[in-house]
């Protein structure tokens, strides 16, 4: 990854090692879909314990990523002018995985837009290694106010006043 990539993928997610889990972004095409890939080594560390000596990618973490390349479609179709904003996974609905994914496969990720309503976002996810599906799933998430505390918050031109409040967060109005 050169580092106009590098710096296109930090800013569209507030994800940081060890839990940013896509390393490069494909394509996106705002409001619509987005796709990026993980490269899985065995150097990530959650294979010392998962399972040591027959290591396994863990399903959640190819939900994560899946979640983590929506948040990139977001981060492309949102306006600026908004204030930092932060991705949060509200719902996933009819998991299913086919596949193992083990070190030195390459998983492809891509995320289609379904629906769109206020904050939130319906999305189709799928997680494939070579061609062959691994996991697919419906995600749905939601762009928030970043808390002005926020690491994210600190460089845009216009931050929030205060956390959002857990209603405000699920798309409640504001008191």
């Amino acid at each position: 990854m050169n580092a106009a990539e590098r710096l296109d993928l930090l800013d569209a997610l507030p994800h940081r090692p060890p839990m940013l889990l896509i390393d490069r972004i494909v394509s996106v095409s705002p409001f619509e879909h987005a796709s990026a890939e993980k490269d899985v080594t065995l150097d990530d560390p959650w294979f010392k314990g998962h399972f040591p000596g027959q290591p396994i990618f863990p399903g959640v973490l190819i939900l994560e990523a899946m979640a983590q390349t929506a948040c990139v479609l977001a981060a492309h179709s949102t306006r600026s002018d908004t204030g930092p904003r932060l991705p949060y996974l509200v719902g996933v609905d009819h998991a299913r995985f086919r596949r193992l994914v083990q070190p030195g496969d390459r998983l492809d990720l891509s995320v289609r837009s379904l629906r769109a309503w206020g904050p939130f976002w319906r999305l189709s996810a799928r997680a494939e290694v070579n061609g062959e599906l691994a996991a697919e799933a419906t995600l749905t998430a939601t762009l928030a106010p970043a808390p002005t505390t926020f690491p994210v918050a600190a460089a845009p031109r216009h931050a929030p006043t205060a956390t959002p409040t857990m209603p405000a967060l699920l798309g409640a109005h504001d008191e």
